[in-house]
């Protein structure tokens, strides 16, 4: 809470006002990201139509979330690699992201059966 309130160049009271503790200052990080993520995802994902190419849409799809990913490296690897105690701790916030993704695969998969 100490490095988080020197960075932010914030009184340590004003930090535990808004997070009390260690843990839901990065819960709310996590979320925060986690909706970053869901963003780029839908941003990733090229609109879908009748006439389109699975193959396409596929490697556009790929591409456009490897760059999200290049542009956003440290919030990619919060949410990709963080500690197994955090991720415990985010289990209930963390399966929309896995669920979305999912269904966005879904949804290629379709256009491209």
């Amino acid at each position: 809470m100490e490095a988080v309130s020197r960075e932010a160049d914030l009184a340590k009271p004003r930090v535990y006002a808004a997070y009390p503790g260690v843990e839901p200052l990065l819960l709310a990080l996590v979320e925060r990201e986690r909706g970053r993520a869901i963003a780029a995802l839908t941003e990733a994902m090229p609109g879908f139509d009748d006439g389109a190419d699975f193959d396409d849409i596929l490697v556009a799809a790929a591409t456009n979330l490897l760059q999200s990913v290049a542009a956003n490296p440290e919030s990619w690897r919060l949410l990709l690699l963080r500690p197994t105690e955090l991720r415990m701790r985010c289990a209930k916030t963390s399966r929309m992201p896995r669920a979305f993704a999912l269904a966005q695969l879904a949804r290629a998969a379709r256009v491209g059966t």
